[in-house]
C-alpha cells in the first residue's frame, strides 16, 4: 500500500500516511475507554513502543504511523504483543 491507510487487528489498529521526509515517525494512542487507570494506558504504550524499536530499523522511511489501542491489552504476553504488530506492518507492506 502506498500513500496512507489502515490496517487493523484484533487489539491494535494501524493508521499510516507518507510524510515526505527521509525518517518515519510514530505516535501511540490508548484511551481511557480500553484501560481506565493512566498506570495501565502508560504501561501499555511503553510496552507497544519497546516492540516498535526493536523492528524500527526494518520499517520503511517516509512514513508517519499511529497505533491506537483497541482492545484490551493489560496482561497480553510481549511476545504476543510484537507478533500482532508486525503482523499490521507486513499487511500494510510497510515492514
Amino acid at each position: 500500500m502506498a500513500g496512507r491507510g489502515t490496517v487493523g487487528g484484533p487489539w491494535l489498529v494501524l493508521r499510516f500516511t507518507e510524510n515526505q521526509l527521509p525518517l518515519s515517525r510514530a505516535g501511540f494512542v490508548c484511551s481511557k475507554k480500553t484501560a481506565k487507570r493512566a498506570v495501565d494506558r502508560n504501561k501499555i504504550k511503553r510496552q507497544l513502543r519497546e516492540s516498535m524499536r526493536r523492528i524500527w530499523p526494518q520499517i520503511a522511511t517516509g512514513y508517519d504511523l499511529v497505533l491506537i489501542v483497541r482492545g484490551p491489552l493489560i496482561g497480553k504476553p510481549f511476545d504476543e504483543m510484537q507478533a500482532v504488530l508486525e503482523k499490521l506492518l507486513k499487511k500494510a507492506r510497510l515492514l
